[in-house]
């Protein structure tokens, strides 16, 4: 069996040690009830080793980690030996967003392309609501989102970058508020020194390639993230991460430059103020006698 660590391992050890923060306990308090040294439990959440199944099992019965939940864990567990892999298909949306949250956190550089739709690392928070209000996803799921979105701006030790189509700014149903929420919200991210939006003009177009990530890390190797259809995969075939990069490298030849960007938000801001409608002072307006 391969027991080769990479960063799926290490967003494990932060999900169970984020477990062992809310039981209000420290990695010694762990070590002393399983019976193992500080080295031991220390890669487990540096994610220096692959443990198996058994060793996670036992640990999240200490924790006391029951039913959906322990099955997730040891699901994922089970997959740390694979070079592609994907989370279970009927994973909860908070344990999703959780393990998804630990992987890019651990990230040095993440790099997305996104055509249609906008990346959940970018959303709003009234984007976010428009979305579970419309039944478009999920309560919960929408809630996670939101999380998704604040980790990645206060955890500057990641550098990320977006290519997003145009298109995925400007959907014909969003309302205008919350479309000058939306732009308002990329601008606030795309001035933020490890942050770089850049939009990708309709005119280009990228064959077979649906919304990715291509994640790098300093101690594991590299690795592709495809979210789509309530389902997450992992690729880290070495062909797999070759083209990727080869799209990346695309996109960066003919993608807006992050400062055009930032004034082509500005622009897309500026019109959707000038062509709302804004109410009438006289025409709402109830005279004292009610006329």
């Amino acid at each position: 069996m391969n027991k080769r660590v990479t960063a799926r391992a290490a967003a494990l050890g932060m999900t169970i040690f984020e477990l062992i923060v809310a039981e209000t306990w420290r990695g010694v308090d762990l070590s002393t009830r399983m019976g193992w040294s500080q080295t031991k439990t220390s890669r487990l959440k540096n994610g220096e080793k692959v443990y198996t199944v058994t060793d996670i099992a036992m640990v999240l019965a200490v924790l006391d980690v029951k039913g959906v939940e322990r099955h997730e864990l040891l699901a994922i567990t089970d997959s740390l030996t694979e070079q592609n892999s994907s989370l279970p298909p009927a994973m909860s949306p908070i344990s999703r967003a959780r393990f998804l949250t630990c992987l890019e956190r651990i990230a040095t550089r993440l790099t997305s392309y996104s055509r249609t739709t906008l990346p959940p690392q970018l959303q709003s928070r009234d984007y976010v609501r428009f979305l579970a209000d419309n039944n478009i996803v999920p309560q919960a799921y929408a809630d996670n989102l939101t999380s998704r979105s604040e980790a990645l701006s206060d955890s500057p030790s990641t550098t990320a970058r977006f290519f997003v189509g145009e298109a995925a700014l400007t959907p014909t149903d969003l309302p205008p508020d919350v479309t000058a929420d939306l732009l308002h919200h990329l601008l606030r991210l795309a001035v933020r020194p490890h942050i770089e939006i850049r939009l990708v003009p309709d005119t280009i177009t990228i064959p077979d390639s649906p919304p990715f990530t291509h994640m790098t890390f300093a101690d594991h190797p590299p690795l592709v993230h495809i979210d789509a259809m309530n389902t997450s995969v992992f690729l880290e075939h070495p062909h797999t991460l070759d083209h990727s990069r080869a799209i990346i490298t695309t996109l960066a030849e003919h993608a807006l430059s992050a400062a055009a960007t930032q004034t082509r938000l500005l622009d897309l801001a500026t019109a959707l103020a000038d062509t709302t409608p804004t109410a009438n002072p006289k025409a709402t307006a109830v005279s004292p006698n009610g006329t």
